[in-house]
């Protein structure tokens, strides 16, 4: 639900890329100004969390992210992410990869947001576009975990 949602934000941006623990205490504080989460909703959120395996607690009434929980923000971010400005600088992009089969999800993945941000393919793992888009591929592959798999070339010309 999009309780879920929201505490899944704020937990990824108290613990940060490093995916360490949190506590109870430093959720409030950053939630306490926002009465969305007033009242139990704070708790039964994360109890739910608890619950689907999302978070775990570990020592101290300290909560940690699991592998499910990882997943699931970088979905929400893989979603989100987007090529908002359109713009050209007279350079092309050419995105090139080599996943294994056994990535086959990732790849699809990866494929799938090359297209929906306006990239053309000219073979199954090259595809090409006139934006400026370097930091959002790379963001991409970094939220797929594809960074050795993937190279972005800028050039001049296209034969």
């Amino acid at each position: 639900d999009s309780a879920t949602s929201k505490l899944l934000e704020v937990i990824e941006f108290l613990v940060g890329f490093n995916y360490i623990a949190f506590s109870r205490k430093s959720l409030g504080a950053k939630l306490i100004m926002d009465p969305y989460w007033e009242g139990q909703r704070l708790f039964g959120t994360l109890s739910n969390l608890e619950k689907g395996n999302f978070i775990k607690k570990v020592r101290n009434g300290n909560y940690k992210l699991t592998k499910k929980g990882i997943k699931r923000i970088n979905f929400s971010k893989l979603s989100k992410l987007s090529l908002d400005k359109k713009k050209k600088d007279g350079l092309w992009r050419v995105v090139i990869f080599d996943i294994p089969e056994k990535y086959r999800i990732k790849r699809d993945l990866l494929r799938n947001k090359l297209r929906e941000f306006d990239f053309k393919m000219i073979q199954k793992s090259v595809f090409m576009s006139p934006y400026v888009c370097e930091s959002e591929i790379k963001e991409l592959c970094k939220i797929l975990n594809l960074k050795k798999e993937v190279s972005i070339f800028v050039t001049k010309t296209i034969n």
